[in-house]
């Protein structure tokens, strides 16, 4: 996995990550989904598919009062010589679209470097707690495709 955190970023475990305080809305079409809502909602739909969580990594940028940016990292287990890793980030304060990569080498980074085999992501707007399960089930969903190329390749 390579969640990188540069000067200003902090790491977190998932629960200091549901820990954190959110921020007011700014503005009436901006929506303060918690970010923690989006990692349990993505660890639900993995293991709905069969996918189990070896490793996790997350991270914000800001002040622990007043988080701006944040961003994690899902290993799955694999049972080859490779992984799946899923990636996921959003910022409370617009700077960043909440985003899902999924992949074998997924990246992410508190300098905004976000990138993986899929990526998939929408602004945090009036209709988000709509738009982010279609989004993350759609990434989901395409795993199991993901997984099969990754055996193929890695039995030649």
């Amino acid at each position: 996995m390579s969640l990188i955190h540069h000067i200003g970023a902090h790491p977190l475990t998932r629960e200091q990550l549901a820990d954190l305080p959110l921020p007011d809305a700014l503005g009436t079409r901006h929506f303060i989904r918690p970010f923690h809502l989006d990692v349990e909602l993505l660890i639900e739909l993995l293991k709905a598919k069969g996918f189990t969580v070896k490793q996790e990594a997350f991270g914000h940028t800001g002040p622990r009062e007043k988080p701006r940016q944040l961003f994690g990292l899902l290993e799955l287990e694999a049972s080859g010589d490779y992984a799946i890793v899923v990636g996921i980030r959003g910022s409370y304060d617009r700077t960043i679209p909440r985003g899902i990569a999924v992949g074998s080498r997924v990246f992410a980074e508190n300098n905004l470097s976000f990138s993986g085999e899929i990526e998939l992501k929408t602004r945090q707007t009036l209709n988000i707690d709509q738009r982010i399960p279609e989004l993350m089930k759609c990434a989901v969903d395409k795993i199991p495709e993901m997984v099969a190329i990754q055996e193929l390749r890695f039995a030649k």
